[in-house]
């Protein structure tokens, strides 16, 4: 019953997709459907004795960390993990890059529209003084370039290496910058820029055929990361600590300030209250250190030197560049092991746990839930059919819209560009459509009630003139786009006829 991981990982990370959070009563009842997916994949899941002794004990020791902490995300981490046995991962991750994109773009249209209401905030930022950063329903702008980050993962991990691989690193970060203007979310920019370009670099260099060199400079350089990610905050001083703080919009000073505050423990604990609501960890390194205990912390990293070893010697590039990239965006986020439940490493996690333990154990397997006794009733089987035929489709859609993409990828770069960019110069020459374009309205409604950025009335107006326009020409590229493609689809139907 592998589609049951597949409907327990969809659920959660549309709940995500949604702007839904741990403490909300949405993201409870999401939570809980897709958690009884989980039980029932896992009962249904045939393993070795050993195999059943690790996901046990993972699943204990996440149960234990929010006993302790009040921390879930671990626990939800170690089911993503657990119950990936035996799942294609390409497969879930080809469902979910359609899924978050589809759902990224409702929630950037619901929000634009004013159809339901938006988060934003205030800030300060590049001497600009005062600026508007909308969020798009997400609990910040920060999350909001999260959630792009991760879909911009998934098609890299599908297609980055294709011989379109400059353009459509082009047309991703074109999309990129475009988010910015809303987002004004350096590190989540930076994060996006980052990966383009580590993946370009790793198709490039092609391949390495010292295989031991390579193992030993990922590790080094893994272990040193997680090294450094812990004890910079305390170990650097002065001037450097002052540059690095700034760079680092305050994390140098709040991960300083929990390390000197707060005292270890073996499976977590909580914190004590602090009078700045801003000060938190955003490191998921000095979290899972800190926050979610010593014993966590070196069972977490013991697995993760695990598949990032079983990931080297599969020679699966594709895999490397996912994990490399999450691993250094987990230095200013901590959704690597929290309940964002945005970190894709884990299902690989999972995966190459497995293969490592099926290595070790070819011994007696256990099933608390026999597929064949289920199988057996007509109505079982005609609903498992249908939903592999479902998700079949929505595969098969997927491969046909991408390959569409792939095939016209100077047009669809060429629409991406010049659409947006004939949008943004009509509402600058004309700032009264800003009134009247429906897809302005969020930015409307927010601008009036934030007052304060009044005062810094030109450049916020100015922004928010622009991006109209910009988003404007995104959303009709996107029905361009796909609009060319229904037609040339239903042209070749009837020349076949």
């Amino acid at each position: 019953m592998d589609f049951c991981y597949y409907f327990f990982f969809i659920i959660i990370y549309s709940a995500k997709m949604f702007g839904l959070y741990d403490g909300q009563m949405a993201f409870y009842l999401f939570l809980a459907i897709g958690l009884a997916f989980y039980a029932m994949k896992m009962m249904s899941t045939e393993m070795t004795i050993s195999e059943f002794i690790v996901a046990a004990a993972l699943m204990i020791m996440g149960l234990m960390v929010y006993l302790a902490s009040g921390e879930k995300g671990l626990l939800l981490c170690m089911a993503v993990v657990t119950g990936a046995k035996n799942i294609d991962h390409v497969k879930l991750f080809k469902l979910l890059a359609f899924v978050g994109g589809i759902l990224f773009l409702l929630m950037t249209l619901l929000t634009s529209l004013g159809l339901i209401g938006d988060n934003h905030h205030i800030t300060e930022k590049f001497g600009l003084g005062q600026l508007l950063r909308r969020d798009f329903g997400q609990p910040a702008s920060n999350v909001t370039h999260t959630v792009y980050f991760v879909i911009v993962s998934l098609v890299i991990f599908l297609y980055g290496n294709g011989r379109h691989l400059i353009r459509l690193s082009l047309l991703l970060m074109i999309i990129n910058a475009y988010l910015f203007t809303y987002t004004l979310s350096v590190t989540g920019g930076m994060s996006v820029t980052f990966l383009l370009i580590l993946n370009y670099l790793a198709y490039k260099v092609g391949q390495v055929t010292n295989k031991i060199g390579v193992k030993v400079f990922f590790n080094v350089a893994y272990f040193l990361l997680m090294v450094f990610s812990i004890l910079l905050p305390i170990c650097v001083k002065g001037r450097t600590y002052d540059i690095l703080n700034k760079l680092l919009n305050h994390r140098m000073e709040y991960g300083r300030y929990y390390l000197l505050n707060e005292r270890l423990s073996f499976f977590g604990r909580r914190f004590s209250p602090v009078s700045n609501t801003n000060m938190y960890l955003d490191n998921s390194y000095l979290y899972l250190f800190l926050q979610l205990g010593i014993i966590t912390f070196g069972v977490m990293i013991l697995i993760l030197f695990l598949t990032l070893n079983g990931i080297i010697r599969a020679n699966d590039k594709a895999s490397l560049i996912m994990f490399v990239a999450y691993s250094f965006i987990g230095l200013s986020d901590p959704f690597l092991f929290n309940t964002s439940f945005k970190n894709m490493t884990l299902v690989l996690v999972g995966k190459y746990l497995y293969d490592y333990l099926g290595r070790l154990s070819q011994g007696k397997k256990i099933i608390f839930l026999p597929m064949e006794a289920i199988m057996k009733k007509n109505v079982v089987k005609k609903n498992m059919e249908r939903l592999i035929r479902f998700f079949d489709c929505i595969a098969l859609a997927i491969r046909s819209l991408a390959e569409y993409i792939d095939k016209h990828i100077n047009m669809v770069l060429t629409i991406f560009i010049v659409i947006p960019l004939i949008g943004m110069l009509c509402y600058r020459a004309l700032p009264g459509l800003f009134d009247i374009s429906l897809l302005a309205e969020g930015d409307r409604l927010i601008y009036q009630y934030e007052l304060i950025v009044q005062n810094n009335h030109f450049i916020n107006l100015s922004l928010c003139i622009l991006r109209t326009g910009i988003l404007d020409g995104v959303i009709l590229s996107i029905i361009v786009v796909i609009g060319r493609y229904m037609y040339d689809r239903c042209c070749r139907q009837n020349s076949k006829e």
